[in-house]
């Protein structure tokens, strides 16, 4: 149980190794994959393009009892890359992984958004899939994250690029577009970015990157 007192709070937003305290015999670990990123958009005069969102990342919470003073090593999800404004797909983010007691704990990234080209004859692009959660330790909290936003381009003059999704817990994705401009990064751990948002001759842009993914390490003596 956790009744025993805090002693420590420690986050990562990138791989390392956390070594828990002398006196700690318990932790809460919370994890977020990385946020998937929003796709690029690119169209000419009397011509409107959007990028859709990328997928959210997967979240992932355990209690689990630790030794004291003993380091424990993890990956930590990248961030998913802006789609690029040639255009292109957003990338995926990346996944967070540790392993504990000989169980593995892993918050999934989401994946990209797709992109939109000049002239293209679509009127939708897929948002990514929000990243999933496992392990088989049946008392965590497994949390998937939330899809990207589809754009939606409904002549053209007129369209949305996609929202980023919601991480598995927390929000923060990057906000859909309905003017010129390059999609809206990811703003907290796991979060999806949005599609970018090209009309009438303004240039190509890219869409928004994801967010990084995070470890937390909270221990009770």
């Amino acid at each position: 149980n956790t009744s025993g007192r805090i002693v420590s709070k420690s986050k990562y937003s990138s791989s390392s190794s956390h070594t828990t305290g002398a006196g700690t015999n318990m932790l809460i670990m919370r994890l977020w994959g990385g946020g998937g990123g929003g796709g690029g958009a690119l169209a000419t005069s009397g011509n409107l393009s959007v990028g859709a969102g990328g997928g959210g990342g997967a979240y992932v919470d355990a209690l689990v009892a630790c030794e004291p003073s003993t380091s424990y090593s993890f990956t930590v999800g990248a961030a998913g890359a802006a789609g690029a404004s040639t255009p292109g797909n957003g990338g995926a983010g990346g996944n967070t992984t540790i392993t504990i007691n000989s169980t593995a704990y892993t918050a999934n990234g989401g994946s990209g958004g797709e992109f939109m080209n000049d002239g293209s004859s679509r009127n939708e692009v897929m948002g990514g899939n929000g990243g999933t959660a496992s392990s088989v330790d049946t008392t965590s909290t497994l949390l998937a994250g939330s899809p990207g936003h589809d754009g939606i381009r409904q002549n053209g003059s007129n369209g949305q690029s996609g929202h980023g999704g919601a991480p598995g817990l927390g929000g923060g994705g990057g906000l859909g577009l309905n003017s010129q401009s390059a999609g809206d990064a990811g703003a907290t751990f796991g979060a999806g970015g949005s599609g970018g948002y090209s009309e009438n001759g303004g240039g190509a842009v890219a869409g928004g990157a994801g967010a990084s993914g995070a470890i937390e390490f909270i221990e009770f003596t």
